[in-house]
């Protein structure tokens, strides 16, 4: 910031310009505060210019601020022998958090372990940072230039964005990322089609003694299945107070209640279990 001081006709007339240290350019609307001198404020206007008059000797306390830059306390005399002076002060910028959260496209759950890669754009020096459990980063930048923003992850699609910085921006806002496709083994990572109320007679035979004729003796055995999972790490938590057990079938697991001795019993049994658990069905064991 530049203050000359010259004499006028009807008193003391100051000129105040206020520069960025780091581009060396005016800054339009940055505030001049006066109050100590019982002056006032004053906004720079484009060529970071403030004029000010006064007819009086004064001495006091000039504070200096401009949004993303680093507040000035210097002291202001005024008088006579001041004028026509040039003192140069200049306002440096202040360093600037923004935050931004990742989300998955599929389910809008946010994704921990994102590495995001951060550049200014035209410049080659990058750092790197990664979300949280909540999907969210944060950078620091320093200037109004665009930056761009990489992220990676294993289970996701890569993804570019190039920021551009506002005034009035208070965050980076959302970004969302698309899980990858596995195309190799397709047909291993769908699960078996459940049947409907279809059910398996299991027969077993007996001779009778008496007059030697074989006879035969049906039972039928009814199950509820729940799910076919592939992580039976959270099946506690995912089915409360169930009386759960498990089958394999092939790289699947079956969840599943019972069995149950009769239809209609598994039927009553699947009444209840479906408020709950909507796609629940029966099947044999």
């Amino acid at each position: 910031m530049s203050i000359s001081f010259c004499s006028s006709a009807n008193g003391n007339q100051i000129s105040i310009y206020i520069k960025s240290l780091e581009s060396q350019l005016p800054l339009k609307g940055a505030v001049i505060d006066l109050h100590a001198c019982n002056l006032g404020k004053f906004l720079s206007d484009e060529n970071g210019e403030v004029q000010i008059q006064s007819d009086h000797v004064r001495s006091c306390v000039m504070y200096i601020s401009a949004s993303g830059y680093i507040s000035l306390v210097r002291n202001l005399s005024i008088s006579e022998s001041t004028s026509g002076d040039k003192l140069t002060f200049y306002m440096q910028r202040q360093d600037q958090y923004k935050s931004g959260r990742i989300w998955s496209s599929e389910d809008q759950s946010p994704i921990p372990n994102v590495e995001v890669q951060i550049r200014e754009i035209n410049n080659n020096d990058k750092y790197t940072v990664f979300t949280d459990k909540y999907g969210q980063f944060s950078m620091v930048h320093s200037s109004n230039k665009p930056v761009q923003l990489a992220f990676y992850h294993p289970k996701f699609q890569n993804l570019e964005k190039i920021i551009y910085f506002r005034e009035d921006m208070s965050g980076l806002g959302a970004f969302f990322m698309t899980p990858v496709k596995v195309e190799k083994d397709t047909k291993e990572m769908v699960p078996p089609k459940l049947k409907g109320y279809t059910s398996k007679k299991f027969t077993f035979r007996k001779k009778n003694l008496s007059n030697n004729i074989e006879s035969v003796e049906k039972t039928d055995q009814y199950i509820i299945v729940l799910a076919l999972l592939k992580n039976l790490d959270d099946l506690p938590t995912r089915f409360p107070g169930l009386d759960l057990k498990t089958k394999s079938k092939g790289n699947w697991t079956q969840v599943y209640l019972g069995p149950y001795a009769t239809e209609k019993y598994a039927l009553q049994k699947l009444n209840e279990v479906e408020k709950k658990y909507p796609t629940a069905r029966i099947n044999n064991l």
